[in-house]
């Protein structure tokens, strides 16, 4: 299902060229996948995500295995400049929420990062009873989202437990509870799905706040350019 048929995001088109891809980044329980230009972002990470709303590929709603691919659109040249990515899912439950900046810089540090983080598991049981209220952040119950840290620590990257904290000036790893039901929606401090009314509202509202980090698979390619870089929050 996409969400937003009504919408003029509807008729993005994407180039499926191999040689036009100048990113390939997978996320596990994400829907949708959407970009905005960095510059656009005033506050922190969160807070101005739909002021410029662009949806990059749309992946079914399944809450397990999804994953969300990032290619070259030729109705968004910006994907050759920095720009954020916002990734959700779409069903009820748990969810995962990763918002990252891509600078295309330092492709060493992309490639160091990424297999610190390449064996990652990811614990696809977020919807399990037993595993709700989990701290993602102790070692012994995701060691890869620790491995994600001291990979971003050793980059000289910047890290903070509050991980909507300003101090972490780059990207975001989320986990969250969220509802479609929209008046406990807009009042949710978690928001994971935004209705097609709300996306042409343009509704200026966080995604995800206080968030709890958990790990993730990354994988980046340049295909076109001839830098890029992936820090992790």
């Amino acid at each position: 299902m996409w969400p937003f048929s009504s919408t003029p995001y509807s008729k993005i088109a994407f180039d499926s060229s191999t040689q036009m891809r100048l990113y390939h980044c997978w996320w596990w329980n994400c829907g949708i996948c959407s970009g905005e230009p960095i510059e656009r972002r005033a506050r922190d990470y969160s807070a101005d995500t739909w002021l410029s709303r662009i949806p990059l590929h749309s992946m079914s709603y399944g809450s397990e295995g999804a994953f969300c691919r990032l290619q070259k659109s030729e109705d968004q040249p910006e994907l050759n400049k920095d720009f954020r990515l916002i990734c959700r899912s779409g069903l009820g439950g748990s969810f995962v929420s990763a918002a990252c900046s891509i600078p295309r810089v330092r492709q060493k540090n992309m490639i160091s990062l990424t297999k610190v983080d390449e064996i990652g598991n990811l614990l696809d049981r977020e919807d399990e009873d037993s595993v709700r209220g989990e701290d993602w952040r102790d070692p012994l119950y995701s060691p890869t989202f620790s491995r994600l840290i001291e990979a971003r620590k050793s980059l000289g990257i910047l890290h903070s437990e509050d991980l909507s904290s300003p101090k972490n000036p780059t990207s975001c790893i989320g986990r969250g509870q969220f509802t479609q039901d929209r008046e406990q929606y807009r009042n949710s401090t978690n928001r994971a799905f935004f209705s097609a009314e709300l996306v042409l509202e343009r509704k200026n509202l966080p995604i995800v706040t206080n968030a709890i980090g958990r790990g993730l698979i990354i994988e980046a390619r340049c295909y076109t350019v001839s830098v890029s870089s992936f820090p992790t929050v």
